[in-house]
């Protein structure tokens, strides 16, 4: 925006310019014409006063008559012509000087834009060095450790107590057999020794959990208040239980057993006198059907139905 701005500054001082010196040109050409004019006036004069009348009578008077009001008017306006001219040339001279201003702080501002560009490229080129310098830092320090680790003395212990703990070798071969026969064929070494390694890990968490919960159990055993309290509680839900559900855990088919016998033998009772009277009456004489059980009443004729 600012190289537009600068542009438009130029082509429009350009201009002014063009126009200031077209005016100085037309000052120049008014100054140029007034000499001739003040040169031809004295010409005129002359030749008016030797007019004969001849000349006179043939029109030669009226025309420098007329020559010398143009002359006098002629003068009169290109001082006029002139003053305006100079104005408008200081009006220029003051439009060029504001346009020069205003190129200036363009300029300026142009500057500033190209050192804050200039600054930030500096920061980017400072921040990727210091990136470089740590990238090269970590670099160092990591090719540092790798030749530490390929020079140091190997630790044996770890295979030492591999080889004693059975049940390591045991969760190795589960682990192992969880793994499908492909995954373990198509692997190239890198990813075999990472399996190998995630394989340990998995085994030294497994033998650390089963450890703890080992030794949490053990610390169960040994603390006789707890096995006293969780002796003391089976003990108390035990006789709940037992006081509180055997009518629940009794077996209901003998109680419907019983009912459904005396039943019957009523029913049988019943039929027997009623249908010798409807014989001999032709009608039925329904009688008392209800019996009490164990404080309970039955209809004898609902189940005979």
């Amino acid at each position: 925006m600012i190289e537009f701005d600068i542009f438009d500054a130029r082509t429009d001082l350009k201009r002014v310019m063009k126009y200031k010196a077209k005016t100085l040109r037309r000052i120049k050409e008014f100054k140029e014409m007034r000499i001739e004019w003040e040169r031809r006036q004295p010409v005129v004069e002359k030749e008016l006063s030797q007019l004969t009348e001849e000349d006179i009578d043939r029109g030669w008077g009226e025309a420098f008559e007329t020559e010398k009001h143009i002359l006098h008017f002629s003068l009169e306006l290109s001082v006029e012509d002139i003053l305006s001219k100079k104005q408008q040339v200081r009006e220029y001279e003051e439009e060029i000087e504001n346009l020069r201003i205003e190129l200036e702080d363009l300029d300026r501002d142009l500057e500033e834009c190209i050192l804050n560009e200039t600054m930030e490229l500096e920061s980017y080129r400072d921040m990727e060095l210091q990136r470089a310098d740590a990238m090269f830092t970590e670099e160092k320090a990591r090719r540092v450790r790798v030749q530490r680790i390929r020079w140091g003395t190997r630790n044996v212990r770890k295979h030492v107590i591999l080889r004693e703990r059975q049940d390591l070798q045991v969760l190795q071969k589960e682990t192992l057999a969880k793994l499908q026969v492909e995954e373990l064929g198509v692997l190239a070494f890198e990813k075999k020794q990472f399996v190998k390694r995630k394989l340990e890990q998995v085994i030294e968490d497994a033998a650390r959990s089963r450890a703890q919960r080992s030794k949490a159990m053990l610390e169960m055993k040994r603390n006789s208040n707890v096995l006293l309290g969780f002796n003391e509680a089976v003990q108390k839900m035990q006789a709940i239980t037992q006081e509180y559900t055997f009518q629940y855990r009794l077996p209901k088919s003998e109680a419907v057993q019983k009912m459904q016998a005396i039943t019957q033998e009523y029913t049988f009772q019943y039929r027997l006198p009623n249908e010798s009277a409807d014989k001999v009456n032709g009608e039925t004489n329904a009688g008392d059907t209800k019996i009490d059980y164990d404080g309970s009443t039955f209809d004898l004729a609902m189940s005979s139905v």
